[in-house]
């Protein structure tokens, strides 16, 4: 009788998809970045979507880089960039946050099962994760970067306020040289292919300190490289291995 017990439960195991036994992983910073309860957390990101009165911007959406703060202090400046893409057809969307935790090199991703918010449960993009893995070392499977990180977290409830039935592809970006950011640019470009329905969010902070005018001035050069896409610059300013490029502006 034990060893039909034992049969008939290694059978359930070989035949059980590969997502049943998938994670979960639970907020960590409702009631810390945001509201745990459900009906605060909505009328907050309701009021903050509703101020954020923006004229008609033509085009499609493609990339939002969205502040990780406390809603407290980047909310209202993150609703203007959700509030653009809402109730776009995005299928799935991939969540670039930075690790200010746990040091290594490269970019780890969450790779299956789900992340739950007081709005719900938000399913893992298995299918696009799994394209990602394999091309490059330097982007790996690795769910233990995400412990203690709210990069990712933080951008989840403005998600579901604004889009309908959309997975997930959580990434969480450490050490990386220029030649690193490169490659894995590549892989993700190649994955989305000509896909539409894709949306890239990287969670930043763009700007950390006290002054408001060292942050328009080191917005503004961010901003400026961004538009002209250069990266090189962009990545050694960020790096510091250029601080005068950037100091220069705020003497």
């Amino acid at each position: 009788m034990k060893s039909k017990i034992i049969l008939a439960l290694l059978i359930a195991v070989s035949i059980c998809p590969s997502n049943c036994f998938a994670s979960v992983k639970h907020p960590e910073f409702a009631d810390q970045f945001y509201p745990a309860k459900k009906d605060e957390l909505i009328s907050m990101l309701d009021g903050f979507l509703d101020k954020a009165d923006l004229n008609q911007v033509p085009g499609e959406f493609l990339v939002l880089i969205s502040p990780h703060a406390g809603y407290g202090y980047s909310g209202p400046t993150a609703a203007y960039g959700y509030r653009l893409i809402k109730g776009r057809p995005y299928k799935t969307v991939v969540i670039l946050g930075t690790s200010h935790h746990k040091p290594f090199s490269g970019a780890a991703i969450y790779g299956q099962g789900s992340f739950e918010t007081s709005l719900g449960i938000l399913k893992i993009d298995e299918e696009f994760s799994k394209n990602l893995t394999g091309k490059d070392p330097e982007l790996f499977i690795d769910e233990s970067a995400f412990s203690g990180e709210h990069s990712v977290e933080v951008q989840l409830p403005f998600l579901q306020r604004v889009l309908g039935d959309f997975k997930i592809v959580p990434i969480v970006v450490g050490d990386c040289s220029l030649d690193t950011c490169k490659r894995i640019a590549t892989v993700i470009k190649a994955t989305i292919g000509a896909r539409k329905d894709v949306l890239l969010v990287a969670s930043s902070d763009m700007y950390h300190g006290y002054s408001i005018k060292q942050a328009d001035q080191v917005d503004a050069l961010t901003l400026d490289l961004i538009k002209k896409m250069d990266y090189t610059d962009l990545y050694y300013s960020l790096r510091d291995a250029k601080r005068s490029f950037v100091e220069g502006l705020l003497l």
